[in-house]
């Protein structure tokens, strides 16, 4: 899973937990999520999964009503698209800025690793590190953009990127892995006019293939 602040903290832990647990599917699209049950399943008081649980909804993986239980978000076309629409304005200029900052002297070696992580885990076929890597090697793009502003702003889009990418483990890991490559070789290289239409692309190119992947995961209504 793609790396939470106060990871170290018990709320940080539940959080992580709770995460995990729904982009698997264990608390399933649509499912209650009563505090009680929350804190029985997880051996703790009510007190730190009441913490939580605003952080899960930031997240865009639960929505929370005034006494009412949490409920696990429903994916559905809208919301898909939603997510699309605000990769592509983001991560293309994520990849443009972290290209600019290798051009300026900037370590590429980070984004190496994680390209490597991400090969690796199609080599294991494990679905849910695919899913993890992939994410994380998006994640290392934008810390090496290294603006604030964006980071904050692409937090909550790379959780539910994170869980999209295991919904969709199954599409063509050949076709992202070479998409990736490119992508890696542009930032790598200090391309950021390339790094950025590289990036556009790949999204883009990723919408089709990820509303095909998900036949029978989406519902009618958006959480």
């Amino acid at each position: 899973m793609t790396r939470v602040s106060a990871e170290d903290s018990l709320v940080g832990a539940l959080y992580a937990t709770l995460r995990e647990r729904i982009i698997l599917g264990e608390y399933p699209q649509g499912a209650k999520l009563p505090e009680t049950t929350l804190a029985a399943d997880l051996n703790v008081s009510r007190v730190p999964i009441r913490e939580v649980l605003p952080l899960l909804e930031r997240d865009g993986l639960i929505r929370t009503n005034p006494r009412r239980s949490a409920v696990v978000h429903s994916w559905d076309h809208a919301s898909v698209t939603d997510l699309f629409e605000v990769r592509l304005a983001l991560e293309p200029l994520a990849a443009e800025y972290a290209a600019r900052r290798v051009a300026a002297g900037a370590d590429p070696e980070p984004l190496h690793r994680a390209f490597a992580d991400a090969v690796a885990a199609i080599e294991q076929g494990d679905p849910i590190t695919i899913a993890a890597t992939n994410a994380d090697l998006h994640r290392v793009i934008l810390d090496l953009a290294d603006n604030e502003l964006l980071r904050q702003m692409m937090r909550p889009v790379l959780v539910r990127m994170n869980w999209i990418f295991f919904l969709t483990s199954d599409r063509d890991t050949d076709v992202q892995c070479s998409e990736h490559r490119h992508l890696v070789e542009a930032i790598a290289a200090g391309e950021g006019a390339l790094a950025r239409f590289l990036a556009s692309a790949h999204v883009e190119g990723g919408r089709v293939p990820t509303f095909a992947a998900l036949a029978g995961h989406l519902g009618e209504k958006a959480e």
